[in-house]
């Protein structure tokens, strides 16, 4: 009887033993495979991240330099053509940057009444957005002063509400070196305290603007479309008695039809600066304007993940610098 009682524990054992191992194996099998898992997702986010790198490095003068050596191989030139045509494009920057400083310095001091001026109001910057949204404008309001540079009639563009939490966004990504005009009051101080006509643009207006007028301040709110309110500009406007007109989409929406007609146009902050620049340096063809203000409906490049940043940031010392080795 004792014999068999202990050849079943024997067994039991054996059993529990044999079951442990199992279960080990399974458990470091999936603790295996999950160090997997997180090492290719992180090497594919540290792949897109000094992708990034690489693209911010090259800066202005790596842009001007493909844009130049695109422009020679279209027209059929060599490395001669592509050297020429890359010092004309930076020839054309520089020209374009200081006649920007010129139109802000004439505005400086007090000569610059009776051009237009364009105005963002970013009195909606902290009250309407969250961090997403607030990036987004930056984004849009350094993408304007890039078109800003290139117009042959430059318009000054003034930050309005230029204090606070927008100033210190706008700040970080370098706003404090663009050639605008920065003021701490707000779209509705600065208008009382100057005789300039202010014109709000708003897409819920029911007139269309007709063309820029000398001697008048064009202002367009600080908001992006994934979280603005419906009419919220053309109230504010209507509550202080301002004047409000619309970009004149409808009425150019033949020449918008391999866009999409005038439905499913996207006006962001940076795309309506651009089109009163372009109004401007054409002498007025609204067609001319929003064709090539207005987006072309293709998609952006991707960005790296919100996860991918995660796993980066939840990554040991020792995993990044593996993964993320030092450039040369």
């Amino acid at each position: 009887m004792s014999k068999t009682v202990a050849i079943a524990g024997a067994a039991a054992l054996a059993l529990a033993a044999a079951f442990w191992y199992f279960a080990a194996a399974d458990e470091k099998a999936a603790d295996e495979q999950q160090k997997r898992t997180r090492r290719r997702r992180l090497l594919a986010a540290s792949q897109a991240l000094r992708e990034e790198k690489r693209d911010r490095r090259l800066g202005e003068r790596g842009r001007s330099k493909r844009r130049g050596e695109a422009l020679a191989e279209r027209y059929g030139g060599g490395e001669a053509a592509a050297v020429m045509a890359a010092r004309a494009l930076r020839d054309a920057e520089e020209a374009g940057r200081a006649r920007v400083r010129a139109a802000v310095d004439g505005h400086d001091r007090g000569g610059g009444d009776a051009a237009p001026e364009l105005e963002v109001d970013l009195g909606w910057f902290a009250s309407h957005h969250d961090g997403r949204g607030r990036r987004s404008i930056c984004r849009q309001l350094a993408d304007a002063t890039g078109h800003a540079r290139k117009s042959l009639r430059p318009l000054v563009l003034t930050l309005a509400g230029y204090e606070g939490e927008a100033a210190e966004a706008l700040t970080k990504i370098g706003a404090g070196e663009w050639p605008v005009v920065r003021d701490a009051r707000s779209t509705w101080q600065r208008r009382d305290a100057r005789p300039r006509r202010v014109v709000y643009l708003t897409p819920d207006a029911d007139e269309p603007l007709e063309g820029l007028e000398d001697g008048c301040t064009y202002v367009v709110g600080a908001l992006v479309d994934r979280t603005v309110a419906k009419r919220a500009t053309l109230h504010a406007a209507a509550l202080r008695g301002c004047d409000v007109r619309r970009l004149p989409i409808r009425e150019h929406k033949g020449a918008l039809s391999h866009r999409g007609g005038a439905r499913k146009v996207v006006l962001n902050i940076d795309v309506v600066l651009h089109c009163l620049m372009r109004l401007r340096d054409n002498g007025g063809d609204w067609a001319d304007a929003l064709v090539a203000a207005l987006p072309d409906g293709k998609p952006t490049p991707p960005r790296l993940s919100v996860q991918a940043k995660r796993d980066l940031r939840r990554a040991t010392k020792k995993e990044r610098d593996r993964l993320l080795p030092a450039s040369s």
